[in-house]
């Protein structure tokens, strides 16, 4: 066999190994070659850097500093000896365990306030999603289908995500206080909740995004697993259950998902920017602050609801003048 066959077949065989194992996508910007040799760090830019446009790097996301995902580069990278080395050569192919273990399944540190708006950035795209009820569906559109332009001031969105089984049974432990706190009918203060439990609201929304990656494998297997979810949630959850099948590298990047093994929490404001972020089980006090800052998100300013329009103002004006002279 001649010598240049040999290397570009054992080439394409290592990056179709690289591609399995790994999980790598093959529209990423970057190289094959650079997959088996270190390039120099000068030529990968800032850590929060992303692929640029819609799939720039989240700055205003928190990562644990104990974690890996604070040294992962764009691409899967990570800096050794001031070269770029493939994320699991460096750390192993199980580094997401180790990192669990590390951070107590917390990769990303919840934030205790707001994003500012100078700060927020956009959730990034994804395109291919499928609700459980079979609706075809792009996000972060499908976010904010129900909530009036001329609301989306006071709109906020609770988007859940997950990639295996173990993240997904973290999730009701935001999920299942967020529910109480504004989807309930108990009064507080002698005052009833924001919301009724009506998936049409448009002022608090809930999705939760199941991504299934691994390949094609996955993909033809989609319709069993597709049915399975359906079939384990209310029906009243269909449209806003979301099911994504393939692998998206610069989606997961530009939100520091970089672990999948846990589960991971949003708070988007009514035009889909992310205000708020958190991972893992939650606690007393990160649920404390999901439920003030969603209050902040969707509280009216109560004195101007209070002024009475310009037209109207001047007939309360009169009357009250009216009742003094009597």
């Amino acid at each position: 066999m001649n010598r240049s066959v040999r290397v570009i077949t054992s080439s394409s065989i290592r990056w179709n190994l690289a591609k399995k194992c790994w999980g790598l996508d093959l529209n990423s910007q970057l190289s094959r070659t650079s997959l088996f040799f270190a390039r120099p760090f000068s030529n990968i830019g800032s850590i929060n850097e992303g692929t640029g446009g819609p799939y720039q790097r989240n700055r205003s996301i928190i990562m644990n500093p104990d974690g890996t995902g604070s040294h992962i580069l764009p691409g899967g990278f990570v800096n050794r000896d001031g070269r770029r080395v493939v994320l699991e050569k460096a750390y192993g192919y199980f580094w997401m365990l180790k990192d669990l273990e590390k951070t107590t399944n917390k990769p990303i540190v919840s934030h205790q306030s707001l994003i500012p708006l100078d700060h927020a950035q956009r959730f990034p795209p994804l395109t291919g999603v499928k609700a459980i009820n079979g609706e075809q569906v792009s996000i972060p559109e499908y976010f904010m289908r129900h909530t009036n332009k001329n609301e989306s001031a006071e709109a906020c969105t609770l988007v859940t995500i997950s990639f295996k089984d173990f993240g997904f049974k973290m999730l009701p432990s935001w999920i299942d206080p967020f529910k109480e706190a504004f989807f309930s009918n108990k009064t507080e203060s002698n005052e009833t909740n924001l919301l009724p439990p009506s998936p049409s609201n448009s002022r608090i929304q809930m999705y939760s995004l199941n991504i299934i990656e691994g390949g094609l494998i996955y993909k033809l297997l989609s319709p069993i697993i597709t049915r399975q979810f359906k079939a384990n949630t209310p029906e009243q959850d269909h449209d806003s259950t979301l099911m994504y099948f393939g692998e998206h590298v610069d989606f997961r990047d530009s939100l520091r998902m970089h672990n999948t093994l846990t589960g991971y929490v949003l708070l988007l404001d009514g035009l889909g920017r992310v205000r708020w972020m958190g991972s893992g089980n939650a606690t007393d006090e990160e649920i404390k602050s999901l439920i003030e800052c969603t209050k902040e998100l969707t509280q009216t300013d109560t004195k101007r609801r209070k002024v009475v329009p310009r037209g109207k103002q001047a007939v309360h004006r009169n009357l009250k003048q009216n009742k003094a002279r009597s």
